[in-house]
């Protein structure tokens, strides 16, 4: 019996089989509403699937990956015994593929997820009928000889599968393990006509197991501590036992493996491209994560801004909600402008918390309306005093090729338009309390704007280029605006993205043979 105590508590798990028919809703119902009644645990549901359908397994992969963000145990549970020279709708014995290539399928299209989760642990369910096949051709698995024969070598094909998928995770934290339950009552041998139902009977009550006994080495395996090392093996009566000779067979895992793919009809190895590609992505993650920490530049300043007012577009989120924070901190007068009034009173209530500073309030603004800007504006100047810092953070990546009311390209006027006009109707105000700052958010990507033309901002020409694009008139708007009253105000330009870089303006502009006065009378143009 399994002895272990290991909590499950926040784990899942995915167990085929889990009734007599997982393929039938009918039986599935019955099956959940019988372990939810008799463990308290409302946390159980079912997903049908059909094992003997390709088609269906992979649906039923595809939609748990949709739904399930992990999975911590896989338990290859489901099986048939009787079924003839019965063949599936994928052109597979039907003991076969209901016993084997399905759960080898299932398995390496769940791998992915698997991985995201470790430690996790897969449990292939095989027999001890595997030990005494004979004369076993691993390029012949779809060809019948008898019921017993292809039971025999399904069970043979999940021991090779869980060697050879374990010696494909080894340094992962996926393990996996294969195991004989024993022989256990269930409905194997339903279809065994040869056999009077009487004497059936009769040895399920003296010599069988209950599915309850049979079930003890699987959740040993899946919940056991201290097995990580045996990831491969085969177990019975919860205890690690010799490999069956007939798994010995040198190269043989490796054959089936690759006959397994093709049967499947997956022209690749997905184990192996999941593999790759989540590897990849941890390794670019973590070269990330390192790259940002040991560049990124941080405020050291100490300046207090009690009695200082700033704006911060799009400050309900991000960057915006960071810089309001930081702000709030130093004793300023936050206004957070934004347009969802629900989000930016949720970060403004938690500012205050945080802070301690209730002098932070909310304003609506629609940056893809000109006439909106122009009210928020109106707005600030008739209720405000004093403007000593704004932030032209609010931004979007992509609109398409949507085009505002005010007949502008959504993401230029968003990122750049409406920043511009905004500075333009707070200018006065932020000369009177000067020294003043204006920052404006661009980004690196304005590096990528190559075949700028001034003349056609609300042209789209793809989602990227249209977003350097507005990231690099925020650059030039800039430097235009210093130019016009650098003894009034400074003006700052933050460049997003993997970290703070210093960053030679005056370069990019000068590769790009960029006029600036010219472009600054376009922008005032388009914004009326």
């Amino acid at each position: 019996w399994c002895r272990s105590q290991t909590c499950l508590v926040g784990r899942t798990a995915l167990v085929t089989g889990a009734d007599r028919a997982c393929h039938r809703e009918e039986a599935a119902e019955e099956a959940q509403a019988k372990i939810v009644c008799e463990t308290g645990n409302p946390n159980v549901s079912y997903k049908l699937i059909e094992l003997e359908s390709f088609a269906s397994v992979r649906e039923f992969a595809q939609n748990f990956r949709r739904t399930e963000d992990r999975l911590d145990i896989l338990v290859n549970n489901a099986g048939v015994a009787q079924t003839g020279d019965r063949r599936s709708e994928d052109g597979c014995v039907w003991l076969l593929q209901v016993n084997y290539f399905s759960s080898f399928l299932l398995t390496n299209l769940l791998i992915g997820l698997m991985r995201r989760s470790e430690p996790s642990r897969i449990v292939n369910v095989s027999s001890i009928h595997a030990k005494y096949v004979r004369k076993f051709d691993v390029t012949n698995l779809n060809q019948f000889s008898g019921n017993s024969i292809a039971y025999g070598h399904s069970k043979l094909c999940l021991i090779l599968f869980t060697m050879e998928l374990a010696r494909k995770l080894e340094g992962t934290g996926v393990t996996t393990y294969s195991l004989h339950p024993g022989t256990v009552a269930t409905d194997h041998f339903a279809n065994a006509s040869r056999v009077p139902e009487n004497i059936i009977k009769l040895a399920k009550k003296i010599v069988f197991k209950t599915p309850e006994e049979g079930s003890q080495t699987q959740i040993y395996c899946s919940v056991q501590r201290g097995i990580e090392h045996l990831s491969g093996q085969h177990f019975e009566n919860c205890e690690k036992v010799d490999p069956y000779p007939t798994a010995m067979a040198p190269k043989l895992r490796e054959k089936l493996w690759e006959i397994s793919e093709e049967i499947v009809h997956d022209m690749v190895c997905i184990f192996f491209v999941s593999f790759v590609i989540i590897t990849v992505i941890i390794c670019i993650d973590i070269i990330l994560r390192i790259y940002t920490k040991l560049s990124t530049g941080w405020c050291r300043c100490h300046t207090c801004l009690v009695g200082k007012t700033a704006i911060i577009t799009g400050a309900n989120r991000g960057i915006g909600y960071a810089t309001a924070l930081d702000f709030a901190k130093r004793g300023a007068k936050v206004i957070l402008a934004c347009r969802n009034s629900r989000d930016a009173e949720s970060a403004k209530n938690n500012i205050i918390e945080k802070t301690g500073n209730c002098n932070i309030f909310v304003k609506i603004i629609e940056m893809d309306s000109f006439a909106s800007v122009r009210a928020f504006a109106a707005n600030i100047n008739e209720t405000e005093e004093r403007l000593d810092i704004l932030v032209n953070n609010a931004g979007i990546a992509s609109a398409g090729d949507q085009i505002t009311r005010d007949g502008c390209l959504t993401v230029v006027e968003v990122n750049y338009f409406s920043a511009f006009l905004l500075t333009n109707l707070l200018l006065g105000l932020m000369k009177k309390s000067k020294p003043s700052r204006v920052i404006n958010v661009s980004s690196l990507l304005a590096k990528c704007a190559y075949n700028f033309d001034v003349n056609a901002l609300n042209k789209f020409q793809g989602h990227i280029h249209a977003y350097s694009a507005s990231k690099l008139c925020m650059i030039l708007f800039t430097m235009e605006l210093r130019k016009k009253g650098p003894r009034l105000l400074s003006i700052v330009l933050l460049l997003e993205g993997l970290s703070n870089i210093v960053v030679n303006i005056s370069q990019i502009v000068k590769e790009l043979n960029l006029i600036r006065p010219h472009w600054c009378l376009i922008c005032l143009k388009s914004c009326g």
